[in-house]
């Protein structure tokens, strides 16, 4: 049997398998035939249950003359809420679905409440899907309860339209393993969100904004990928230890918001790719083991906030308030100590036996320099080995001779993620440390020699910037990931045919930069490659770009958008010389057809200039690339992927 309300009621009509009392001002209805079915059902089933254990409310208008108070539906299969099941409804105090195998809450099934109820129970219940406006037409709930519940699905907007209302409490594994696209909380009050409440969960954006929360546990994302969280214009009173650790984000944003308490701990064991702490109060005092075993892999930046310091903290209020000369991925500045007293941020200064002098900057930075004066090129300098640190990021610097290798016994504690070299006569690279993210090296000579040096390491980046590279040999980079290689006004002079083996570099930069032998196999590895005002070895070393082995998208660039026309060829000493960019403005179609021409018109010329490939910043790479296979092809131009401009 099915139990239909009509979608217009004339009189006031209890029906048959509903209770009402005007004495308890109450509605109570039930599928009583199968009272003694646990609500706990499996899914299979539920297109076998027969019809006389649905429940349909079409609309609840008429049923009783007197003034609802209660209103339950209760030991159900199925329960179907239409949409405007409620429109014109008047419930005082609660509504209330309880042991119900399946509820399917249609659209906009809430709207036009004329009265809404004090309280909302769904309670041993499964839900396989909240649509958009579910919940539409709600106001002046003061308690809505989701009690041993489980949601299959949410769509966007479910909650939407939801007003007045506050959360009292979000408990352990509210959401729990599920995959969000955005969960947002928008001028919310909660009173309590408890530990592991959003644990082992995929989602793509968390917002709180313009919230405010009483408590917050501790782990409450804990095991979740997260792309990108962001507390803006919220304040958070208690904070418990740990209450953002161990989970996976790529981008973690405070700004404009107010804590409490922001205790130690707080992002142990957590994984971000770039974190900024923004214009933000905190009344508790600077500690930087707040940010203890947290691991950046691009930056992290705390600016013009406010913190209590403690006036003899030397070293960890330097981070706070005194900004490194350096540009580094972990930058403090324009912050401010809420104290009247006189507050010392003079940096920790150390001296190592080799002749280093150091200052620590709390647990964060470590800046070494050498204390003998040098000549770049000095041959007679006594090499000068990497301190032992367990700063997150290390600056060596203005040093004769520095070799690097974190693999001995008195540097297995090392947790250095970000090293900084610059200006030295020599570096050479024995062992890396296993914690490098990112590695730095400024107006430098370097000799990349060691076998195994960077070893299925996994490095975010590694840039070279006015620096001279004598060699990269063999396996140096063996089983090693690169997000972006970068090399900038420099010199390469070799690089050796099995140097990256096993390897895979993102995207190689060339800017301003000469590889003067052999690029080696390093763009073989490479999925993109952007060149400017840079010159590559002859042919014959190049040839490794036009074979079957490199990855077709390593000539895709920007979905063709302003690409350069009007490509010039040359044979002589190179598959391509020099493309020129002289029109913008010419379509796709007439690019190809002009590149071809041109390619063809000057393929049998012969060019005496020097075999050497240069690509300058206002020219076109993607030609470049594209001229090769034309070459190798016969001139019969074939293009299988994008092509990348600079």
């Amino acid at each position: 049997m099915w139990l239909h309300f009509p979608d217009s009621v004339v009189g006031h009509m209890c029906p048959a398998e509903c209770e009402c009392s005007p004495e308890s001002k109450s509605v109570i209805c039930t599928c009583h035939q199968i009272h003694n079915i646990p609500w706990f059902y499996k899914k299979e089933r539920r297109n076998t249950e027969k019809e006389h254990s649905q429940f349909v409310l079409r609309s609840v208008v008429g049923f009783a003359p007197f003034e609802i108070q209660h209103f339950v539906v209760h030991s159900c299969a199925r329960l179907i809420i239409h949409s405007d099941a409620f429109a014109g409804a008047e419930i005082t105090d609660q509504l209330k679905f309880v042991d119900i195998r399946r509820i399917d809450i249609s659209p906009h099934a809430f709207r036009g409440f004329v009265k809404c109820p004090r309280q909302i129970v769904i309670q041993n219940s499964n839900i396989d899907l909240l649509p958009a406006h579910s919940f539409d037409g709600l106001h002046n709930i003061e308690h809505f309860w989701w009690r041993n519940v489980t949601i299959d699905r949410i769509k966007k907007l479910a909650f939407a339209k939801l007003s007045n209302i506050k959360i009292l409490s979000i408990r352990q594994h509210a959401i729990y393993g599920s995959i969000l696209e955005e969960l947002k909380f928008v001028r919310s009050w909660i009173k309590s969100i408890a530990s592991f409440a959003f644990s082992r969960n995929s989602i793509e954006s968390f917002t709180f904004d313009e919230t405010e929360i009483v408590s917050l546990g501790s782990k409450v994302f804990e095991l979740s990928q997260i792309g990108d969280v962001l507390i803006r214009r919220t304040t958070t009173h208690s904070v418990n230890d740990e209450a953002f650790s161990r989970i996976n984000a790529h981008h973690f944003e405070i700004l404009f918001s107010t804590f409490e308490q922001f205790p130690v701990g707080i992002f142990r064991n957590t994984t971000i790719s770039s974190m900024s702490i923004t214009d933000t109060k905190f009344s508790d005092y600077f500690n930087e083991s707040m940010f203890e075993q947290v691991h950046i892999d691009a930056f992290l930046t705390v600016s013009r906030c406010e913190f209590l310091c403690h006036t003899q903290d030397c070293s960890s209020n330097a981070l706070l308030l005194e900004p490194s000369v350096h540009e580094l991925v972990i930058t403090f500045d324009n912050n401010r100590c809420n104290s009247t007293e006189s507050i010392c941020h003079t940096p920790e200064k150390t001296i190592e036996i080799d002749g280093l002098v150091c200052q620590r900057r709390g647990q964060l930075i470590e800046e070494c320099v050498c204390v003998d004066t040098f000549e770049i090129g000095d041959d007679k300098a006594k090499p000068i080995y990497m301190p032992i640190s367990s700063r997150t990021a290390l600056i060596l610097g203005d040093c004769p001779y520095i070799i690097i290798n974190a693999s001995t016994e008195a540097n297995s504690s090392r947790t250095n993620q970000f090293l900084y070299l610059y200006r030295i006569g020599l570096l050479e690279f024995v062992s890396a440390d296993r914690n490098l993210k990112q590695l730095h090296i400024l107006n430098s000579n370097v000799a990349f020699t060691h076998v195994g040096a960077f070893r299925n390491l996994d490095l975010d980046q590694v840039k070279l910037a006015g620096s001279v590279v004598s060699s990269i040999e063999e396996s140096v980079f063996e089983s090693t990931h690169i997000s972006l290689l970068t090399m900038n006004a420099s010199t390469v002079h070799k690089i050796d045919q099995n140097a990256f083996p096993d390897s895979y570099i993102d995207s190689v930069e060339l800017w301003n930069t000469k590889i003067v032998l052999s690029s080696g196999d390093m763009l073989n590895h490479a999925h993109r490659l952007w060149i400017n005002d840079s010159e590559l070895p002859n042919r014959n070393s190049y040839d490794v770009i036009g074979s079957a082995s490199v990855p077709a998208s390593i000539c895709s660039l920007n979905n063709g958008k302003n690409v350069s026309s009007d490509c010039k060829c040359s044979k002589s000493g190179g598959p391509c010389k020099r493309c020129a960019s002289k029109n913008r403005d010419v379509s796709d179609a007439d690019r190809l057809r002009k590149l071809d021409r041109d390619c063809a018109d000057e393929s049998n010329s012969v060019d005496g200039q020097k075999s050497n490939i240069a690509i300058h910043s206002h020219y076109s790479l993607s030609f470049f690339l594209l001229l090769i296979a034309l070459i190798r092809l016969k001139l019969s131009c074939i293009m299988k992927t994008h092509i990348v401009l600079r």
